[in-house]
């Protein structure tokens, strides 16, 4: 058995908050999808490392087999303070609100990106990255949008539905 095969899932988790937060550490000011390409950067090599052991961890999360429930919500925690601090300094952030909603978006686009990163098969996962470089693309689209009344009430309503299926 591998070193990553022997590693506990909330430990896998531990150490993609811990570099998270140190991607966010050196974020360069901008917009809030050069920020998000950053830490998602970052992020995506980290993960592609430890491949092995994202994927026990997220079998054990859909089975509902989570060896660190407490330690897994402290993690999910940190991961969604991270982009809380990606959003909000942001220069193209708007209200608070914004902030909020866009926080629950980020956190649940980055698992979104954990899920990607298992199928993909492309050499170097390199899928997994030119997606992230779509969705850098697609938030600087999107983000005037976002300033009309229609879609803030969209991302708002986005929002709602992330977070109750995420009520722990």
């Amino acid at each position: 058995m591998s070193n990553e095969e022997s590693v506990s899932p909330s430990s896998v988790y531990t150490g993609i908050a811990q570099q998270l937060e140190t991607a966010l550490a050196s974020i360069p000011s901008g917009t809030l999808a050069v920020r998000f390409f950053h830490v998602m950067s970052s992020n995506l090599t980290y993960m592609v490392a430890r491949k092995g052991a994202l994927q026990s961890m997220v079998i054990s999360n859909l089975s509902g087999e989570i060896d660190d429930l407490d330690a897994y919500a402290a993690n999910f925690g940190r991961i969604t303070e991270v982009f809380k601090s990606v959003v909000g300094g942001a220069v193209d952030t708007l209200s608070a609100a914004q902030v909020e909603h866009l926080t629950v978006l980020l956190t649940n686009v980055h698992l979104l990106f954990m899920l990607f990163l298992l199928h993909d098969r492309t050499e170097g996962n390199k899928a997994a990255f030119e997606l992230l470089a779509f969705a850098r693309d697609a938030f600087t689209l999107l983000r005037p949008v976002l300033m009309i009344p229609p879609g803030a009430k969209a991302l708002a309503r986005l929002s709602q539905i992330l977070v109750s299926a995420m009520a722990w």
